[in-house]
């Protein structure tokens, strides 16, 4: 059985709230495209198809596929532990510190020929605070 962790849960519950917060919201909006989207028979469907633009690739993904990321990073790269009041006021920050960037999941690798955005901009933060890429599997 796992090890519980308090404080790593309680980091999750506050990243998912902020999740649905307007910063993160707004953000995503003003990223985004709808276009017309067909049925199977070509016929045009009622709902719209959406599409947002990554920050860093400039690629068009949808929903599924990007995150809303923080430009500057929530846990400082110099390794620091901050405090609770630091962890909030860095994560709940405002929208000129967020972009929106391509967030696929490592089955899709294949299909773009390259790691998504978010993924490698993580991978460079962890380096950057000493942490092994073997640890992100």
């Amino acid at each position: 059985m796992a090890k519980w962790n308090q404080e790593s849960v309680i980091r999750g519950a506050l990243r998912r709230a902020f999740a649905r917060s307007p910063a993160v919201l707004n953000v995503k909006y003003k990223t985004r495209r709808e276009s017309p989207r067909y049925k199977k028979d070509g016929s045009l469907s009622k709902q719209k198809k959406v599409e947002y633009q990554c920050a860093i690739c400039k690629q068009w993904y949808g929903s599924n596929d990007v995150a809303v990321d923080h430009i500057e990073p929530v846990i400082p790269v110099n390794g620091v532990r901050s405090s609770w009041d630091m962890f909030m006021e860095r994560l709940f920050c405002d929208e000129k510190n967020l972009q929106l960037v391509c967030s696929y999941k490592k089955k899709k690798f294949e299909l773009h020929d390259k790691p998504s955005c978010h993924y490698l901009k993580t991978q460079e933060e962890r380096l950057a605070r000493g942490i092994s890429s073997d640890s992100l599997e």
